[in-house]
């Protein structure tokens, strides 16, 4: 997926350098190394890249040194890497602390060593990852395109790169619902900002699976990153995304994380099904204020998507409710919103006046306008169940068209 620092280490020639400090931060995506020959980056940088400095030959000094360090932090680049002299390493010590501070990885490499070895290294490792990327994108493509037959092939064309698909599996959808708010930029920018903070994303998710042993198959597609989970306790999957909701929440500018959860198939053909029942618990997850939510929760919402046809849904909910919505509209009131809040607190007057901040009498008072408007006592059970029901599908149909014109 996403190159990261802690993946460099693994690279045979990383092992002549040394990391000073911030360790916490080798989970940082690495798009390319980046070799500066000034000393100052902020006009160079773009975010990502793993700066080389040479002190010798840019002639700093500890404070010059600092501030540059200081620069490659607020443009978010993946590392520093630092060709010192053995004999001048005193003046590091604020360096490291920094480094520390920022999580922001700092090795140090030997100025005799080639840095074109090193940095022509570096760039084929993360070449062969964006071949791997682009693989499994067309992999997951193929998946969600698959029949019965095609299970055995895409289990041998998913261990080129050590994806073991075989078993039960189910889709996630994690998604940043804010990306625009995020950056405020201009289209172009947006999207060029967007892939880089997806693919964060995609870099934590990564390093948080592989900590279970899962090297798990995903795609990026817009403000979502698709996921194919292997079968497991439900207990362990809730576990791994509240772990995953709080690592992006923490590493991560002010993100709106929704993760929804696809029903568990045992064949690769039924991935199709499972990533549209994620897709569908994803446009619930805001409505019910909820950042995780799987499609087996959604309960009655379940029956609501096997209807094929919304209009007898929507003819439904407007033989039950129109008459309370245009008296709303005509007179500015809100008697639609509290029949809502009466029928959730379960018709309790105190819990309903108070969720509604207003006087029991002016409660009892709407209840009986409610009452002589529809011609129906809110006394009567069967009454209040086919109200719920149609708030119910009312909330569904309003979460499918906004998923449409979003899609």
């Amino acid at each position: 997926m996403a190159v990261r620092c802690t993946d460099l280490l693994k690279l045979e020639i990383f092992c002549h350098l040394k990391l000073l400090g911030g360790k916490d931060g080798l989970d940082r995506i690495v798009r390319c190394p980046y070799v500066t020959l000034t000393k100052t980056i902020a006009q160079w940088v773009h975010g990502g890249e793993l700066m080389f400095v040479s002190v010798k030959d840019l002639s700093c000094n500890a404070a010059q040194l600092l501030q540059l360090f200081n620069e490659g932090y607020q443009k978010n680049l993946s590392g520093v890497v630092l060709l010192v002299e053995t004999v001048k390493n005193l003046f590091l010590d604020d360096l490291i602390t920094a480094a520390d501070c920022f999580c922001l990885p700092l090795f140090q490499m030997p100025y005799e060593l080639p840095l074109v070895e090193i940095t022509e290294e570096i760039s084929s490792f993360i070449i062969q990852d964006k071949l791997r990327l682009q693989f499994t994108n067309e992999l997951m493509i193929d998946i969600f395109s698959a029949q019965k037959n095609d299970q055995q092939s895409l289990i041998s064309k998913a261990m080129l790169y050590h994806y073991d698909i075989s078993g039960a599996h189910r889709i996630v959808i994690i998604s940043i619902n804010n990306l625009q708010s995020i950056f405020q930029e201009n289209n172009f920018l947006l999207v060029k900002k967007s892939l880089i903070y997806m693919e964060s994303l995609q870099g934590i998710v990564d390093a948080i699976c592989k900590k279970r042993n899962w090297n798990v198959p995903g795609f990026i597609n817009g403000n979502m990153l698709v996921l194919l989970l292997p079968a497991t306790a439900r207990a362990e999957i809730e576990k791994m995304l509240m772990e995953i909701y709080g690592c992006i929440e923490e590493n991560l500018d002010n993100p709106r994380i929704f993760i929804s959860i696809g029903k568990e198939y045992s064949s690769l053909s039924q991935m199709r099904r499972s990533h549209l029942e994620a897709k569908r618990a994803n446009s619930f997850t805001t409505g019910e204020n909820k950042h995780i939510i799987f499609y087996e929760d959604l309960g009655f919402y379940k029956v609501l998507y096997e209807i094929n046809n919304q209009q007898i849904m929507t003819n439904f909910s407007d033989e039950v409710l129109l008459s309370l919505k245009r008296y709303d509209k005509e007179n500015h009131t809100v008697l639609m919103h509290t029949l809502m809040i009466y029928l959730y607190e379960n018709c309790n007057l105190v819990k309903t006046a108070k969720k509604l901040y207003i006087h029991r009498n002016s409660l009892i008072y709407r209840i009986k306008k409610i009452e002589e408007i529809t011609k129906e006592s809110l006394d009567n059970e069967n009454v209040c169940e086919k109200y719920r029901q149609a708030l119910w599908v009312e909330k569904f149909l309003i979460s499918v068209n906004h998923n449409s014109i979003n899609e």
